[in-house]
C-alpha cells in the first residue's frame, strides 16, 4: 500500500468549512488563554500547549 502525501492544513480547513461540529471542536482546541486572559489563537503544537499549561501551573504555585 503506497503512502499518499496530503497537505494537512488544507485538509483541516476543508473539514472546518464542511463540518460545523469539527470547526467548533478544532477552534476550541486551538484556543488558549494567556496570563492576562486574552485569547491566543493558532497554537498548532502540543508542545506549545504543554508550555502554556506548565507556565500557568508555575504562576499558580508562585502566587
Amino acid at each position: 500500500m503506497p503512502f499518499v502525501e496530503i497537505n494537512v492544513k488544507n485538509e483541516i480547513e476543508k473539514q472546518r468549512q464542511n463540518n460545523p461540529e469539527f470547526k467548533k471542536a478544532w477552534d476550541e482546541s486551538q484556543c488558549h488563554l494567556d496570563k492576562d486572559c486574552f485569547i491566543v489563537r493558532n497554537s498548532y503544537t502540543a508542545d506549545k500547549h504543554f508550555v502554556y499549561l506548565l507556565y500557568f501551573y508555575l504562576i499558580t504555585l508562585l502566587t
